[in-house]
């Protein structure tokens, strides 16, 4: 459980960049989810509790960007890093609940308030924010740009290229 000291620590002083710098890009990753998620399985109340420790340093990345005047220009992806296997403790394996994350992309072009109803995995976070930054994922890169988060899914974000060279089955 050392990640719940060290998780509130790594957010603030990711905040306080934020707060004093401006990034062309910049990745945060919080590890409380997973590190303490196996010892207490994804079904436990105190699960609950590190879910709602997280969105509120999420909530906090959102308002410190809204302040930075920032949040118009970001695209922000919030994923776990893994499914779990359906007993909640678990994972590594090729299930659906393994490869199945949380996902939710915000930022310019992305559609606002939908709901994705097909299948997302951890392999799509990649090529999606390559997207995002106008780089077409090279073919070799597992996953895809999921495109159904656009509101125009041929054209991509604004700025982006106008679609990829090597769609994603």
């Amino acid at each position: 459980d050392e990640c719940l000291d060290i998780e509130p620590k790594l957010a603030d002083d990711y905040l306080t960049a934020l707060r004093t710098r401006r990034f062309g890009l910049s990745w945060l990753y919080l590890d409380v989810l997973d590190e303490c998620g196996h010892g207490r399985g994804d079904r436990s109340k105190s699960y609950g509790a590190l879910v709602q420790m997280v969105d509120a340093m999420v909530g906090k990345v959102v308002a410190t960007l809204r302040e930075a005047g920032m949040l118009d220009q970001t695209t922000l992806l919030v994923m776990s890093d893994h499914g779990r296997e359906t007993r909640g403790f678990a994972h590594g394996g090729f299930t659906t609940e393994e490869l199945s994350v949380q996902w939710l992309l915000s930022g310019p072009g992305v559609r606002k308030g939908a709901t994705i109803t097909g299948p997302v995995s951890i392999m799509d976070g990649a090529p999606t924010l390559l997207h995002a930054l106008g780089v077409t994922p090279p073919l070799q890169m597992r996953g895809r740009v999921v495109r159904e988060a656009y509101e125009a899914a041929r054209e991509g974000p604004p700025g982006g290229p106008a679609g990829d060279q090597n769609p994603r089955p």
